[in-house]
């Protein structure tokens, strides 16, 4: 009996081996299992796979916030963001970038997870966003935002020259915010009326535009400043701002302190350069002689010709106007 239950085994075995037995059925497609509903009225929904329930939801909304960037994108498409620079129209790229970001870091609310199951990644989730609450959420932040807009508005009128130059680059920043948000509440609910909203929003731009061309600067340095007023009497020329000694309501007076360094080194060219810390004071005043602010920047630079070419460069100064405009630069908003 033990010899028989033995020859069977192998057998059982061989056959097994050899293909001989019913091939076993293929497990259908794991991502099948949950069925995923289109896009409504009312939700938006989205299949997510992750190590964990958290991580899965978490994929599902980054799937569903790329989802409303195309669409923002498709917005901006078909309609045209300007600039008012020398008068003229122009395609704000920036501005586009900025808003297919913010698209794409959507904070979600009215967030449900409808189904789980495990799957070959770790756990996918169906999750749906109640597209109202999402919408009412982001309301929600353009309304505090745009009131913050209208108080700062109001300070600007009761402000002096600089102070109104100031403030106006903090204007600037929130209703682009503002506007990043208008696509987005666009892209939830289409038909969404952002009329008011961008109307005032004009109107804005228009009175800071007229605040600017009121604005009248001088420019005095000292010797190692000479190159950095240069520059800064370039920016403000290309943003339309006068300059003029005599007439000026905003006086800018610049001071640079240079320390040579040296560093030990074994590296023959570094061992040859001439290196600077620069201690820059940016005084703003007005035509009274009242200050209106006081920064410093502190900068290093270095130069193979000499101390005095090290002191004037101004790479560094230019990034930092290029990324926050001239006027941040100079009243220490950068």
């Amino acid at each position: 009996m033990k010899f028989r239950y033995s020859m069977m085994l192998v057998g059982s075995l061989l056959l097994s081996a050899c293909g001989g037995g019913a091939s076993p059925k293929q497990e259908p497609s794991l991502r099948s299992q949950i069925q995923v509903p289109s896009d409504s009225v009312q939700y938006f929904y989205a299949l997510g796979e992750g190590e964990s329930v958290s991580l899965a939801k978490n994929s599902a909304l980054a799937d569903i916030a790329s989802r409303i960037s195309v669409s923002v994108s498709s917005s901006l498409d078909n309609e045209l963001l300007v600039n008012r620079e020398d008068g003229r129209e122009s395609s704000s790229q920036e501005v586009r970038s900025k808003v297919k970001a913010v698209a794409k870091t959507i904070e979600f609310s009215g967030v449900n997870i409808e189904q789980t199951r495990e799957s070959e990644g770790g756990i996918e989730a169906l999750v749906k966003v109640d597209r109202k609450i999402l919408f009412q959420s982001y309301v929600k932040k353009l309304k505090h935002l745009d009131s913050a807009i209208v108080k700062q508005m109001d300070i600007i009128e009761k402000s002096s020259m600089f102070s109104q130059l100031k403030l106006s680059v903090k204007v600037r920043s929130d209703m682009q915010k503002a506007q990043e948000y208008l696509l987005l509440l666009e892209a939830m609910k289409p038909g969404f009326n952002d009329l008011v909203y961008r109307k005032n929003y004009s109107a804005s731009e228009d009175r800071l535009k007229t605040i600017e061309n009121g604005a009248v600067f001088s420019i005095s340095a000292d010797k190692n400043s000479a190159a950095l007023a240069l520059l800064i009497k370039e920016k403000l020329s290309a943003n339309n701002i006068k300059l003029s000694s005599k007439k000026a309501n905003v006086k800018i007076q610049l001071s640079t302190k240079a320390e040579l360094k040296h560093y030990k080194t074994t590296n023959s060219k570094i061992a040859k350069m001439k290196i600077v810390i620069r201690t820059t004071t940016i005084k703003a005043v007005d035509k009274s002689g009242l200050v209106l602010s006081n920064h410093v920047i502190k900068s290093k630079a270095a130069s193979s010709i000499s101390q005095e070419e090290a002191i004037s460069q101004t790479k560094q100064y230019e990034k930092l106007i290029q990324k926050n405009g001239i006027i941040a630069f100079l009243s220490g908003n950068s």
